[in-house]
């Protein structure tokens, strides 16, 4: 099989795992925050969205607790705060979401074999009488005959 192909089948199949993860994530992120702190940069997940900001503090790696939040603010647009000493980065997940979603739906359709090929390699069969494909020598199923 050609190293292209194996590529191919390794990041359509990670890109279904990733739409899983941001799905799982935005879900959770509506009831439940998590947030992590690591000498001045701040990440958290809540209300839908990912929280970047950058603050000129001297904090070590801190993980903050999981708790429930009430549903009270609701971003649908990315946006950047920037306030003396401070940045922060409001990115809804429904952004990466639906940027991973098309690229993993064009790589599932582009990864179909033809009609007339092989199953295995994707070699055009058309006009193959012996049953048997000259590329990879797999036998071929009769309806492809037909």
């Amino acid at each position: 099989m050609k190293l292209r192909i194996k590529k191919r089948r390794v990041f359509k199949w990670l890109g279904l795992v990733l739409n899983f993860f941001l799905i799982t994530a935005f879900a959770a992120s509506l009831k439940i925050s998590a947030s992590v702190y690591y000498r001045g940069y701040s990440v958290s997940v809540r209300y839908g969205c990912l929280f970047m900001s950058a603050e000129n503090t001297n904090r070590n790696l801190q993980f903050s607790s999981w708790r429930l939040i009430k549903p009270m603010m609701w971003t649908h647009w990315p946006e950047v705060d920037t306030q003396w000493r401070r940045t922060r980065i409001i990115l809804p997940i429904w952004i990466p979401l639906l940027l991973a979603a098309v690229v993993t739906v064009w790589l599932w359709k582009w990864d179909r074999p033809p009609k007339s090929g092989c199953v295995k390699c994707g070699y055009n069969l058309t006009g193959n009488v012996s049953g048997i494909c000259p590329e990879c020598g797999v036998p071929i199923p009769c309806k492809e005959f037909e």
